[in-house]
């Protein structure tokens, strides 16, 4: 029908809806083919450039929204945020729902490739642009996003005010509707088991629960079931269970490994060794600094410790560049690398690790 039709704009529409084909492949939980995802490009840049002939921002917009989601599915991240920074430099002439969703996708990738401070610039940008009840379920996704962000740079006090407000948007959209804001409760969970804050927890933990419990069995919305539970052991074989690749959501990884090195839980060499590597390859530098520091507990050797506490650095991820120095520093006796990793954890009031550093030197 594609092929007899004369109306452009109705034609860019059908071709641009084609090019997400690789993605929603995703959800069936099957790879598309290199040829697939050819063919999808294909049609989203026609699809691009009839938009751009009508000059319709819109069209524009979800073509390039398209080229995004193919580059997610090939592991292409860069790619990816570089087909959705193209819709920012336009998002004064798209639609609210367009403007939000492009403003979520490229704080998504930023997060992912470890450029926090452009995310939480980019996040702050698009929620100053929403008035109140514009746009909720997309909104979530970048109130979400500026949970995580804010959580991972150590401004923790303005991550939780972000929780609230994902709280109240999850409680009016419904709870089962909105999986894919999982990231910032996990995020939100992870500090105020931190503060040792239980009644946030227990909000936190409850709507988490939900949320994934109304999920399919054998989702990426199911898999992190468990971070909520007291019990690291379910959050140790989702690690060890996850698949890497097939646009898998690798910030719960990364809050999960997190998460079981607050705790001493070992993961297998052979898993924090293949992410690591993943990780690398990919640009994925806060899950890269997370399975360093893995593998120098494991093997306690100072070097990936020091390379995580770099890579962290570098990112600006605050509370974990200061356990690791804290980790380093048992290992090698240290004293003043140790007080400055200490002193970072009392700002933060991160009860839970100043505790555990004064057990593990003790001990």
């Amino acid at each position: 029908m594609a092929e007899r039709v004369t109306d452009e704009r109705t034609l860019a529409v059908y071709l641009a809806s084609e090019g997400f084909f690789p993605y929603w492949l995703r959800a069936g939980n099957r790879a598309a083919t290199s040829e697939e995802r050819a063919q999808a490009d294909a049609s989203a840049k026609r699809a691009l450039g009839i938009a751009r002939r009508l000059d319709d921002p819109n069209l524009q917009s979800t073509a390039l929204d398209a080229l995004a989601g193919t580059g997610q599915t090939a592991d292409d991240w860069r790619r990816a945020l570089g087909y959705s920074e193209q819709r920012l430099t336009f998002h004064s002439r798209l639609s609210m729902v367009e403007k939000v969703d492009a403003y979520g996708m490229v704080a998504w990738g930023k997060a992912l490739l470890g450029e926090l401070a452009s995310a939480d610039r980019v996040t702050a940008e698009g929620l100053a642009q929403i008035q109140p009840g514009q746009v909720p379920a997309a909104t979530l996704h970048v109130v979400a996003w500026r949970t995580y962000v804010l959580t991972l740079r150590g401004r923790w006090d303005e991550a939780l005010v972000m929780a609230e407000r994902q709280y109240q948007g999850c409680r009016e959209l419904g709870s089962t509707s909105t999986a894919y804001v999982l990231h910032g409760f996990m995020a939100a969970l992870d500090i105020a088991r931190a503060r040792q804050d239980q009644q946030l927890f227990d909000t936190y933990a409850r709507i988490h629960d939900e949320i994934t419990a109304a999920q399919p069995k054998g989702t990426d919305n199911r898999h992190w079931e468990g971070y909520a539970g007291r019990d690291p052991r379910p959050v140790a074989e989702a690690v060890a269970g996850f698949k890497l690749g097939l646009l898998s959501r690798l910030d719960r990884l990364e809050r999960a490994v997190s998460r079981l090195l607050d705790q001493d839980v070992r993961l297998p060499f052979s898993t924090m060794s293949a992410i690591r590597d993943y990780a690398r390859d990919h640009e994925f530098a806060m899950l890269e600094a997370q399975a360093e520091r893995a593998l120098g507990a494991l093997d306690r050797d100072a070097a990936p410790l020091q390379r995580a506490i770099e890579l962290f650095d570098r990112i600006g991820a605050v509370p974990y560049g200061a356990r690791v120095r804290c980790e380093r520093a048992l290992l090698i006796g240290d004293d003043a690398e140790m007080t400055a990793g200490l002193k970072v954890l009392e700002q933060l009031d991160d009860v839970e690790q100043l505790g555990r550093f004064e057990r593990l030197r003790v001990g």
